[in-house]
């Protein structure tokens, strides 16, 4: 599904996740945000991810990007 929607939209995929059956999806995700067992399991792999706690934190991520960026 990750690189179907990169493919449609041409645009970096981001990924937002907290367990188990997030894992295929962070693994193909352009960015990650994780916390719970999906950070553990991206831990182990040694995927890049961002931790968050709420959805705050990834506003707040995003927006700082975009800033730099422009």
């Amino acid at each position: 599904v990750v690189e179907e929607l990169r493919a449609q939209y041409q645009a970096p995929v981001i990924f937002i996740g907290d367990g188990i059956t997030d894992v295929n999806g962070a693994r193909h995700a352009d960015k990650v945000y994780a916390r719970g067992l999906l950070a553990q399991v991206l831990d182990q792999e040694s995927v890049p991810y961002r931790l968050y706690e709420t959805f705050d934190d990834i506003l707040s991520d995003l927006f700082t990007v975009r800033e730099v960026v422009q």
